[in-house]
């Protein structure tokens, strides 16, 4: 088969390697910028070449990458784009545009049978009656399904991985592939939904076989009034513990993968500029180490089932927020929401029970327009300010003003529209330097190789949004030296996500295994 654009090395083995085996379903485990979406042209080009037509395709990703996948359909095959239908309920037939999204267009757009080739959201799939995917399902017999950012479906028991689950069981499929570069975010528990896209054969047409084959609750001694399971792999120890021989353990597991994936490293594979680490330490002012050591408190007290209001002092609180008031109570289910407005705090911003903000004094805003300053004075340099909080927005664009430093943003609140013609003003705009955003919003799917720094105002315990967003700049196409500042304050919850978000994924790579936090967790991190 000849390429239309050249492939990288590893590329071109795997396309030779599938032609060869006449393999028609496999996992690409590739880093973020490793050329996934190149390949899966490439693989959909071959698939023609054997079938001497176009192969009836679906494409599922993140809303983020729809008109991506387009552009590079047409970069690396030579498909005519016109059979190509991207389903975003916006562009009409006619080519013309709403100004929203609407079902009705979606529906529509599905159902036009002029497409060989339809790329729908992550969102978009639902088995519900009358639903866009609904509607896809019974217009249309698909023949290769390719599926990006696969650990969106990780979850068994998530109404979209059971709707894609049960699309997959059409006898028409016979080519699957599914694309991402974290298959594993929690444990290795994620991979079973993901290699039933390919073939339930694979790993077991049964979740819970699988998983007592290859996992224990390492938590099963525990009374049932207060149980709850921690499923642990079956390793080297665990056998030795049990005092008998090896039977199935992950490096079985392993093996099985390895059959039908290949994992991809960018460290391995791509000639790429070094990447710098460096962590700045922000110290909070008194008054906000004070409403930050009080709310902490306030949380302990919570998580460890102790009387909430025994650890206020409402005169500090009131001394120091005036109309604030920190919660005398809080239920179980707003836990992980406290831990979040502690980060919040951090940043310098606080969340009132009636979802008003307010702003703190704080010295991370002081260190960023320091750092900002310091950087865009030369002006071939270019910032990526990623933010997890929306309130964090105005704050760094006013910085930005006062310094008279050109930027723009990339968040939630945008339609996909503006998203695009914003990270187009970054990427070639020269009098741009700095893009906010939010590693939610911006972090999947987009190219903002422009930037040769990325500074972290904020982060998430996210594993998947904190190595999709490094990867946004640090990626393939990028010539220049790229520089990750981390601003972290310390002996705060801020030090120990960046830890943790370290460690899960050293942990990943294993075998490709992390986890969740548990409460225990929870109470170690503050």
């Amino acid at each position: 088969m000849k390429y239309k654009t050249k492939p990288w090395a590893h590329q071109d083995e795997l396309t030779k390697l599938l032609e060869l085996r006449h393999k028609p379903y496999w996992a690409l485990f590739w880093d973020m910028g490793t050329g996934k979406t190149k390949q899966a042209c490439d693989i959909m080009r071959l698939v023609a070449y054997q079938l001497d037509r176009i192969p009836k395709t679906l494409i599922i990703g993140p809303v983020v990458v729809q008109n991506n996948w387009l552009e590079e359909i047409e970069r690396h095959t030579y498909f005519d784009t016109k059979r190509v239908q991207v389903v975003d309920g916006q562009t009409k037939l006619n080519g013309k545009k709403n100004k929203n999204p609407s079902k009705k267009l979606k529906i529509e757009q599905v159902e036009n049978y002029k497409k060989d080739i339809f790329i729908i959201s992550t969102e978009t799939v639902s088995d519900s009656a009358g639903s866009v995917f609904d509607h896809l399902k019974r217009a249309h017999e698909f023949e290769l399904l390719i599926v990006d950012e696969c650990h969106n479906f990780k979850n068994p028991t998530g109404v979209r991985t059971k709707a894609l689950h049960k699309f997959t069981r059409q006898p028409s499929l016979k080519y699957r592939y599914i694309l991402t570069g974290s298959p594993i975010l929690q444990n290795a528990l994620d991979l079973w939904s993901q290699f039933y896209l390919l073939n339930p054969d694979i790993l077991g047409a049964n979740f819970f076989s699988f998983r007592s084959k290859y996992f224990y609750d390492a938590n099963a001694a525990m009374p049932s009034n207060v149980h709850f399971p921690n499923w642990q792999p079956k390793d080297e120890k665990y056998f030795k513990r049990m005092g008998y021989r090896e039977e199935e353990d992950l490096k079985g597991l392993n093996k099985i993968i390895y059959q039908h994936a290949n994992r991809v490293m960018k460290s391995d594979t791509l000639d790429l500029p070094d990447m710098i680490y460096q962590k700045i330490p922000v110290e909070m002012p008194t008054k906000q180490r004070k409403i930050y050591d009080e709310f902490k408190n306030t949380l302990i007290a919570f998580l460890e089932g102790q009387p909430v209001k025994e650890f206020l002092n409402e005169a500090l609180a009131q001394s120091l927020l005036g109309e604030i008031e920190l919660p005398e109570t809080m239920r179980a289910d707003t836990a992980i929401v406290q831990t979040i407005r502690l980060q919040q705090l951090i940043c310098g911003i606080f969340t009132t029970e009636d979802g008003s903000i307010k702003h703190i004094e704080n010295n991370r805003l002081k260190v960023l327009r320091s750092l900002l300053e310091s950087i865009c004075t030369n002006k071939e340099n270019k910032v990526i300010v990623w933010t997890t909080f929306t309130p964090t927005y105005e704050p760094i664009s006013s910085i930005c003003k006062e310094l008279g430093i050109g930027h723009t943003f990339l968040t939630g609140q945008q339609n996909k529209e503006e998203k695009d013609t914003n990270v187009k003003a970054f990427n070639t705009d020269e009098d741009v330097q700095v893009i906010i955003a939010n590693q939610g919003a911006g972090g999947t799917g987009i190219n903002l190789t422009a930037a040769n720094y990325a500074v972290y105002f904020s982060r998430s315990f996210n594993l998947a949004h904190d190595l999709q967003s490094e990867a946004r700049n640090y990626r393939g196409g990028q010539k220049r030296k790229v520089t990750r500042i981390d601003l972290v304050t310390p002996d705060t919850i801020d030090e120990a996500i960046l830890e943790k978000l370290k460690d899960k994924k050293e942990h990943a790579e294993d075998i490709l295994k992390t986890r969740e936090f548990s409460a225990k967790e929870v109470l170690k991190l503050i």
